[in-house]
Protein backbone atom coordinates (compact mmCIF):
# COMPACT_ATOMS: atom_id res chain seq x y z
CA UNK A 1 0.00 0.00 0.00
CA UNK A 2 1.22 3.33 -0.68
CA UNK A 3 0.37 5.59 2.42
CA UNK A 4 0.58 9.73 2.10
CA UNK A 5 0.58 11.97 5.46
CA UNK A 6 1.05 15.38 5.51
CA UNK A 7 3.26 15.95 2.76
CA UNK A 8 4.55 18.93 1.50
CA UNK A 9 6.57 20.24 -1.35
CA UNK A 10 8.43 23.71 -1.28
CA UNK A 11 10.35 25.83 -3.91
CA UNK A 12 12.19 28.53 -1.86
CA UNK A 13 9.44 29.99 -0.36
CA UNK A 14 6.66 28.87 -2.28
CA UNK A 15 4.59 25.48 -1.26
CA UNK A 16 3.38 23.66 -4.41
CA UNK A 17 1.94 20.87 -2.56
CA UNK A 18 0.51 21.73 1.07
CA UNK A 19 -0.09 18.95 3.60
CA UNK A 20 -1.72 16.39 1.57
CA UNK A 21 -2.69 12.96 2.91
CA UNK A 22 -3.19 9.73 -0.02
CA UNK A 23 -3.68 6.25 0.00
CA UNK A 24 -3.40 3.63 -3.06
CA UNK A 25 -4.20 0.03 -1.70
CA UNK A 26 -2.53 -2.61 -3.49
CA UNK A 27 -3.89 -3.14 -6.76
CA UNK A 28 -6.03 -0.45 -7.29
CA UNK A 29 -5.79 2.47 -9.59
CA UNK A 30 -6.11 5.49 -8.03
CA UNK A 31 -6.09 9.11 -10.13
CA UNK A 32 -4.54 12.67 -9.04
CA UNK A 33 -6.77 15.26 -11.52
CA UNK A 34 -6.39 18.94 -11.41
CA UNK A 35 -5.14 21.57 -13.93
CA UNK A 36 -1.67 22.13 -14.95
CA UNK A 37 0.17 23.88 -11.57
CA UNK A 38 -1.82 21.92 -8.95
CA UNK A 39 0.67 19.64 -7.68
CA UNK A 40 0.11 16.58 -9.08
CA UNK A 41 2.64 16.12 -10.86
CA UNK A 42 5.21 17.07 -8.24
CA UNK A 43 3.96 15.22 -5.64
CA UNK A 44 4.43 11.97 -8.12
CA UNK A 45 8.29 13.72 -8.73
CA UNK A 46 8.20 12.93 -4.62
CA UNK A 47 7.10 9.79 -4.20
CA UNK A 48 10.06 8.58 -7.18
CA UNK A 49 12.35 9.91 -4.62
CA UNK A 50 13.47 12.62 -7.56
CA UNK A 51 15.95 15.34 -6.84
CA UNK A 52 14.32 18.46 -8.50
CA UNK A 53 15.34 21.10 -6.36
CA UNK A 54 12.42 20.72 -3.91
CA UNK A 55 12.29 20.76 -0.03
CA UNK A 56 10.03 17.86 0.30
CA UNK A 57 8.29 17.11 4.04
CA UNK A 58 6.06 14.39 5.35
CA UNK A 59 5.47 10.83 5.03
CA UNK A 60 5.67 8.41 2.05
CA UNK A 61 5.08 4.98 3.45
CA UNK A 62 5.31 1.71 0.41
CA UNK A 63 5.98 -1.53 1.01
CA UNK A 64 6.08 -1.24 4.44
CA UNK A 65 8.63 1.37 4.27
CA UNK A 66 9.22 5.04 4.85
CA UNK A 67 10.46 6.08 2.00
CA UNK A 68 11.49 9.49 3.11
CA UNK A 69 14.23 7.78 5.30
CA UNK A 70 15.71 5.95 2.36
CA UNK A 71 19.49 6.87 1.77
CA UNK A 72 20.12 7.87 -2.28
CA UNK A 73 21.08 4.34 -2.95
CA UNK A 74 18.27 2.67 -1.57
CA UNK A 75 15.89 4.41 -2.90
CA UNK A 76 17.84 4.50 -6.78
CA UNK A 77 17.42 0.56 -5.99
CA UNK A 78 13.87 0.47 -5.48
CA UNK A 79 13.09 2.86 -8.53
CA UNK A 80 12.66 0.41 -11.59
CA UNK A 81 12.25 -2.15 -8.99
CA UNK A 82 9.25 -1.72 -6.68
CA UNK A 83 8.63 2.13 -8.30
CA UNK A 84 8.61 2.99 -11.76
CA UNK A 85 7.12 6.11 -13.96
CA UNK A 86 6.27 6.91 -17.44
CA UNK A 87 6.02 10.18 -18.40
CA UNK A 88 3.68 12.06 -20.83
CA UNK A 89 6.86 12.01 -23.65
CA UNK A 90 8.69 9.13 -23.59
CA UNK A 91 11.32 10.80 -26.09
CA UNK A 92 12.59 12.57 -22.62
CA UNK A 93 13.23 8.85 -21.23
CA UNK A 94 14.42 7.46 -24.43
CA UNK A 95 18.04 7.09 -25.21
CA UNK A 96 17.64 8.48 -28.88
CA UNK A 97 20.87 6.40 -29.59
CA UNK A 98 20.14 2.90 -28.65
CA UNK A 99 17.40 0.23 -29.89
CA UNK A 100 14.47 -0.18 -27.77
CA UNK A 101 14.81 -3.53 -27.17
CA UNK A 102 18.46 -2.54 -25.64
CA UNK A 103 17.33 -0.31 -23.37
CA UNK A 104 14.59 -2.68 -21.78
CA UNK A 105 17.13 -5.03 -21.69
CA UNK A 106 19.15 -2.53 -19.01
CA UNK A 107 16.26 -2.16 -17.18
CA UNK A 108 16.61 -6.12 -16.72
CA UNK A 109 20.02 -5.66 -16.03
CA UNK A 110 20.03 -3.37 -13.71
CA UNK A 111 17.18 -5.02 -11.62
CA UNK A 112 18.91 -7.99 -11.34
CA UNK A 113 22.03 -6.25 -10.23
CA UNK A 114 20.37 -4.86 -7.41
CA UNK A 115 18.80 -7.97 -6.19
CA UNK A 116 22.22 -10.11 -6.43
CA UNK A 117 19.90 -12.38 -9.29
CA UNK A 118 21.66 -13.96 -11.53
CA UNK A 119 20.65 -14.02 -15.14
CA UNK A 120 22.07 -14.60 -18.63
CA UNK A 121 21.79 -12.67 -21.63
CA UNK A 122 20.07 -14.96 -23.24
CA UNK A 123 17.32 -15.29 -20.54
CA UNK A 124 16.96 -11.30 -20.16
CA UNK A 125 16.03 -10.93 -23.90
CA UNK A 126 13.62 -13.40 -23.78
CA UNK A 127 11.85 -11.95 -20.43
CA UNK A 128 12.38 -8.83 -22.63
CA UNK A 129 10.90 -9.95 -25.72
CA UNK A 130 7.65 -11.30 -23.55
CA UNK A 131 6.91 -8.15 -21.83
CA UNK A 132 6.99 -6.12 -25.26
CA UNK A 133 4.56 -8.79 -26.66
CA UNK A 134 2.34 -8.37 -23.49
CA UNK A 135 1.93 -4.68 -24.41
CA UNK A 136 1.49 -5.23 -27.73
CA UNK A 137 5.36 -5.19 -29.54
CA UNK A 138 6.09 -7.64 -32.09
CA UNK A 139 9.55 -8.88 -31.67
CA UNK A 140 10.66 -6.82 -34.65
CA UNK A 141 10.49 -3.59 -32.26
CA UNK A 142 13.04 -4.64 -30.09
CA UNK A 143 15.61 -4.00 -32.90
CA UNK A 144 14.20 -0.36 -33.91
CA UNK A 145 15.02 2.82 -32.70
CA UNK A 146 13.11 5.42 -30.74
CA UNK A 147 12.26 7.71 -33.68
CA UNK A 148 11.27 5.00 -35.92
CA UNK A 149 8.70 4.33 -33.65
CA UNK A 150 4.96 6.34 -33.97
CA UNK A 151 4.07 8.73 -30.23
CA UNK A 152 1.79 5.68 -29.15
CA UNK A 153 4.69 2.55 -29.53
CA UNK A 154 6.78 4.60 -27.54
CA UNK A 155 4.35 4.55 -24.85
CA UNK A 156 4.09 0.72 -25.31
CA UNK A 157 7.78 0.81 -25.06
CA UNK A 158 7.99 2.88 -21.66
CA UNK A 159 5.48 0.34 -20.13
CA UNK A 160 7.18 -2.78 -21.08
CA UNK A 161 10.28 -1.16 -19.30
CA UNK A 162 8.48 -0.25 -16.47
CA UNK A 163 6.65 -3.37 -16.24
CA UNK A 164 9.64 -5.55 -17.16
CA UNK A 165 10.85 -6.54 -13.28
CA UNK A 166 6.78 -6.46 -11.87
CA UNK A 167 6.78 -2.91 -9.92
CA UNK A 168 4.84 -3.19 -6.81
CA UNK A 169 3.44 0.61 -8.03
CA UNK A 170 3.14 2.35 -11.65
CA UNK A 171 3.23 5.94 -11.73
CA UNK A 172 1.91 7.31 -14.64
CA UNK A 173 2.36 10.91 -15.13
CA UNK A 174 -0.56 12.28 -18.31
CA UNK A 175 0.90 9.55 -20.29
CA UNK A 176 -1.89 10.42 -22.56
CA UNK A 177 -1.19 13.90 -23.44
CA UNK A 178 0.38 13.39 -26.56
CA UNK A 179 -1.42 11.07 -28.29
CA UNK A 180 -4.68 10.91 -30.42
CA UNK A 181 -8.04 10.09 -29.12
CA UNK A 182 -7.49 6.60 -30.77
CA UNK A 183 -4.20 5.85 -29.30
CA UNK A 184 -5.21 7.23 -25.71
CA UNK A 185 -7.83 4.64 -25.42
CA UNK A 186 -5.04 1.85 -26.27
CA UNK A 187 -3.10 3.01 -23.94
CA UNK A 188 -5.79 3.71 -21.19
CA UNK A 189 -6.76 -0.11 -22.14
CA UNK A 190 -2.83 -1.38 -21.64
CA UNK A 191 -2.59 -0.07 -18.15
CA UNK A 192 -5.71 -1.37 -17.21
CA UNK A 193 -4.57 -4.73 -18.42
CA UNK A 194 -1.59 -4.51 -16.45
CA UNK A 195 -3.17 -3.64 -13.44
CA UNK A 196 -4.82 -6.90 -13.69
CA UNK A 197 -2.77 -9.00 -14.92
CA UNK A 198 -0.35 -8.34 -12.52
CA UNK A 199 -1.91 -6.49 -9.62
CA UNK A 200 0.00 -3.26 -10.07
CA UNK A 201 -0.89 -0.82 -8.08
CA UNK A 202 -1.27 2.27 -10.19
CA UNK A 203 -1.06 6.05 -9.69
CA UNK A 204 -2.82 7.55 -12.76
CA UNK A 205 -1.86 11.61 -13.12
CA UNK A 206 -4.01 13.68 -15.30
CA UNK A 207 -5.54 16.47 -15.85
CA UNK A 208 -8.56 15.06 -17.75
CA UNK A 209 -11.33 14.02 -15.08
CA UNK A 210 -13.05 11.71 -18.38
CA UNK A 211 -9.78 9.56 -18.07
CA UNK A 212 -9.76 9.15 -14.48
CA UNK A 213 -13.60 8.26 -14.52
CA UNK A 214 -12.61 5.83 -17.05
CA UNK A 215 -9.95 3.95 -15.37
CA UNK A 216 -10.36 4.87 -11.60
CA UNK A 217 -11.27 2.60 -8.97
CA UNK A 218 -10.81 6.18 -6.53
CA UNK A 219 -10.00 10.08 -7.31
CA UNK A 220 -7.92 12.62 -5.54
CA UNK A 221 -8.16 16.22 -7.02
CA UNK A 222 -5.99 18.62 -6.47
CA UNK A 223 -6.39 22.13 -6.84
CA UNK A 224 -3.26 24.34 -5.71
CA UNK A 225 -1.51 22.25 -4.23
CA UNK A 226 -4.32 21.17 -2.09
CA UNK A 227 -6.67 17.57 -1.92
CA UNK A 228 -10.46 19.24 -2.14
CA UNK A 229 -12.22 16.57 -2.88
CA UNK A 230 -11.94 12.64 -3.16
CA UNK A 231 -14.02 9.33 -3.72
CA UNK A 232 -14.89 6.62 -5.49
CA UNK A 233 -14.59 7.41 -9.39
CA UNK A 234 -18.22 7.29 -9.91
CA UNK A 235 -19.32 9.24 -7.51
CA UNK A 236 -16.76 12.05 -7.92
CA UNK A 237 -18.12 12.09 -11.88
CA UNK A 238 -21.71 12.00 -10.71
CA UNK A 239 -22.17 13.66 -7.78
CA UNK A 240 -19.42 16.24 -7.68
CA UNK A 241 -19.12 18.48 -4.09
CA UNK A 242 -16.83 20.91 -4.65
CA UNK A 243 -17.12 24.15 -7.51
CA UNK A 244 -13.39 22.98 -9.02
CA UNK A 245 -14.48 19.64 -9.46
CA UNK A 246 -18.16 20.74 -10.85
CA UNK A 247 -15.28 23.15 -13.80
CA UNK A 248 -13.64 20.18 -14.50
CA UNK A 249 -16.31 17.63 -15.58
CA UNK A 250 -18.35 20.66 -17.48
CA UNK A 251 -14.67 21.20 -19.20
CA UNK A 252 -15.32 18.06 -20.96
CA UNK A 253 -16.88 18.11 -24.27
CA UNK A 254 -20.68 17.43 -24.48
CA UNK A 255 -20.67 14.39 -27.25
CA UNK A 256 -17.73 12.82 -25.06
CA UNK A 257 -20.09 13.18 -22.08
CA UNK A 258 -22.81 11.66 -23.99
CA UNK A 259 -20.73 8.67 -25.77
CA UNK A 260 -19.86 7.91 -22.06
CA UNK A 261 -23.62 7.91 -21.09
CA UNK A 262 -24.65 5.53 -23.94
CA UNK A 263 -21.46 3.35 -23.32
CA UNK A 264 -23.03 2.87 -19.73
CA UNK A 265 -26.52 1.78 -20.81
Amino acid sequence: MLEIKNLTVSFSNTEAVKGIDMKAYDGQIVSVVGESGSGKSVTAKSIMGFDFGAKVKGSIRFDDKELMKLSQKEYRAMRGNRLCMIFQEPMTSLNPLHKVGKQILESVKVHRKSTDAKITNEEAKCRVIEVMEEVGLNEGIYDKYPHELSGGMRQRVMIAMAIVNNPGLLIADEPTTALDVATQDQIINLIREVNKTHGTTVLFITHNLKLAKQISDYVYVMEKGRIVESGLAEEIFENPKEEYTKKLIDSIPRHIKLKDTMLEK
